[in-house]
């Protein structure tokens, strides 16, 4: 009943090499929560969102000592309650490993503290304070200075720096998932809009305010 919708996933194409990144229609959208829902992956109520959300949840597993690490860092920072979570891509010269790609420009960053601001009054969130993920020791401080004295926090572990460089060191990836782990926690989130991390942190979330830094990819000369 439920194989016409989905009649593309052909078993004779390799699972391997064949890229499978595809946009389901609204069609096969319900029929694949209908599915869930009656192998009880699903609730009633859950949507596709949910299901996305659940999917990377399963597939970033962090090991013991990860899971340890990310439990002593949300000590640290303080209740996820409170917390205000802002991805902050920037790319480009900005970053602190520099690219040939930008999202978050000079321009764009001048523009940060009022979405800041504006997520933080939306969240209705009393003593609320946020969390920082950004690949730009400069977007850190320019920020933590603008929006003063509203307390910026964020990790001190690792080095900031972006996963899709060929370069990316292991240190890197444990920031990214440590990063990752401790912003979805965030009752409101401010994202860049181009940045597949905050999509990631999108799916994962359970955030009640979602708002975005509009971020396009631009390429340097």
């Amino acid at each position: 009943m439920h194989d016409r919708p989905f009649r593309h996933f052909s078993h004779r194409r390799n699972l391997i090499f064949d890229d499978y990144r595809i946009m389901l229609s609204e069609e096969q959208r319900e029929a694949l929560v209908s599915i869930l829902r009656k192998e009880g992956f699903l609730k009633e109520n859950e949507s596709f969102d949910d299901y996305y959300r659940y999917a990377t949840r399963l597939l970033h597993n962090p090991t013991v000592e990860v899971r340890n690490i990310i439990r002593e860092e949300r000590s640290k920072l303080g209740s996820a309650s409170k917390q205000i979570g802002v991805h902050v891509r920037c790319g480009g010269n900005l970053a602190d490993t520099h690219e040939n790609t930008a999202m978050v420009t000079e321009g764009i960053l001048s523009s940060v503290p009022s979405m800041i601001r504006q997520t933080i009054v939306e969240s209705g969130v009393n003593g609320s304070y946020v969390y920082l993920a950004t690949d730009s020791s400069y977007a850190y401080r320019n920020l933590t200075a603008s929006l003063y004295p509203i307390e910026v926090k964020a990790t001190s572990l690792y080095k900031r720096g972006h996963t899709d460089q060929g370069s990316v060191t292991k240190l890197v990836i444990r920031r990214s998932i440590l990063e990752l782990f401790l912003i979805v926690q965030s009752q409101s989130l401010l994202l860049s809009s181009a940045s597949s991390y905050s999509r990631l942190i999108r799916w994962m979330s359970h955030a009640r305010v979602l708002n975005f830094i509009n971020a396009p990819y631009s390429f340097l000369k």
